[in-house]
Order: C-alpha cells, then sequence, then structure tokens
C-alpha cells in the first residue's frame, strides 16, 4: 500500500498490448485477479465489474483482469461473457507473482483487487473479494479515496 505498483505487460484477450505504463498519468487501473476462466465464482467476480464498467470508466478507472489460463482459454471467457475490458493471460505467473496473488509458482491465483492510481501508486488491496458485489465496492473505494477525476 501506498508503494509504487510493479510493471507489467501482456497481451489481452483480443492480442492487444497492455501495460501498466500506458495508463501512467491518464487513468487509474483496477488489476483483478481471478483463479480460472470458465468457473462461476470468476464468472460472477468478473460480471460484477462488468456491471459497473461505465461507471468505472467514468470515474477514470480502467479495469485489467488476470489469470494464469492460457490466451485461447481467456480469448473464449472474455468473449463469453462480452468483458469490454482487458483480460490478460499470465502463464508466466510473472504479474500474479510480483503482486502477491501466488505464493508459488506453481498454483493458481488468489482472488484479489490492486487498485493504482494514476501515478502508479497501490492505493488499495482487496484480498476479500465478494464476487457478487465486488464491481459496487471497487467504484465506492474509488470514490472513497477521491480518484475520480481525470487528469
Amino acid at each position: 500500500m501506498n508503494g509504487s505498483a510493479p510493471a507489467f505487460e501482456g497481451n489481452d484477450s483480443s492480442g492487444k498490448a497492455v501495460s501498466l505504463a500506458s495508463f501512467r498519468g491518464r487513468r487509474n487501473v483496477l488489476l483483478t485477479f481471478f483463479p480460472h476462466c470458465f468457473t462461476g465464482g470468476c464468472e460472477s467476480h468478473l460480471a460484477s465489474l462488468q456491471n459497473v464498467a461505465g461507471a468505472l470508466a467514468a470515474a477514470n478507472t480502467q479495469v485489467i483482469a488476470v489469470s494464469t489460463d492460457d490466451a485461447p482459454t481467456i480469448e473464449k471467457f472474455a468473449r463469453g461473457l462480452n468483458l469490454i475490458f482487458p483480460v490478460l493471460s499470465d502463464q508466466s505467473r510473472k504479474t500474479s507473482l510480483s503482486y502477491g496473488a501466488l505464493q508459488t509458482a506453481t498454483e493458481a491465483p488468489s482472488r484479489m483487487t490492486v487498485l493504482i492510481d494514476k501515478n502508479g501508486i497501490v492505493r488499495y488491496i482487496d484480498t476479500d473479494v465478494n464476487v457478487q458485489s465486488h464491481g459496487a465496492e471497487m467504484l465506492a473505494k474509488i470514490r472513497e479515496l477521491g480518484l475520480t477525476t481525470a487528469p
């Protein structure tokens, strides 16, 4: 908390490059980790963010979801849920390890979300994600912290 967020980069489900650096100075990043595609909890988790994606965008925040599943699986999962935010494959587990979503390189990531402000500072970490209400809770936290203004 209140330290610099680790850099990350990867390709989203459509093959587009996404990195933390590309949002620096412009938008907050809500980096959310989930264990596996095509599981009920993960679908609910991402659907709760999708339900408030417009409000999050209006609050100057970009959602980026991360899983260690392979790129083809993530692409199919994101398309099936009609997600409008990037979903990254972290098969190397580098991003998940650097953010503490993994303790070892052989496990699935824990469900957690890291809120990074537009200056690259970690402002909030949620390790107790309620998959049904997570999107609304994160929107409330962004507003509470006063991170809704554009640059």
